[in-house]
């Protein structure tokens, strides 16, 4: 496996809570979370955490080539924040093997993706 890329993003959550509590909340929310994160309680360390880590998987990239609402964020077995995409996605996402780590303080957010490719399944020719 190849690095592909590796990304970074930092989010004041005093930022998004300003962006919030704005008319225009409700749509910058429908523009950053997949439906299946929406809740009614949203807080906004878990807004905040959902912006850097999909802020981290763009860039990682090195374009962004899939919208923010066809990715989620959810948790393995283990505890371990994981990306999720819908199907049209999936099949874009299935060449790279993604590892999420995300961290909060204080008034801060900042996740790190590091996306690697898979080897083609083709044996080589000879």
């Amino acid at each position: 496996m190849n690095i592909v890329g590796i990304g970074i993003d930092i989010c004041k959550v005093s930022r998004i809570a300003s962006i919030l509590e704005k008319p225009y909340g409700k749509r910058f929310i429908s523009r950053v979370l997949h439906p299946c994160e929406i809740k009614n309680d949203l807080d906004y360390d878990f807004v905040a955490s959902r912006w850097a880590a999909k802020e981290a998987l763009v860039k990682a990239l090195g374009y962004r080539l899939l919208p923010f609402t066809h990715v989620r964020i959810n948790y393995n077995t283990l505890g371990q924040p994981i990306f999720l995409f819908t199907d049209t996605t999936e099949k874009l996402m299935s060449k790279y093997n993604t590892f999420l780590s995300i961290s909060h303080e204080d008034q801060y957010t900042v996740a790190v993706v590091i996306c690697l490719s898979i080897p083609s399944q083709t044996p080589p020719s000879i």
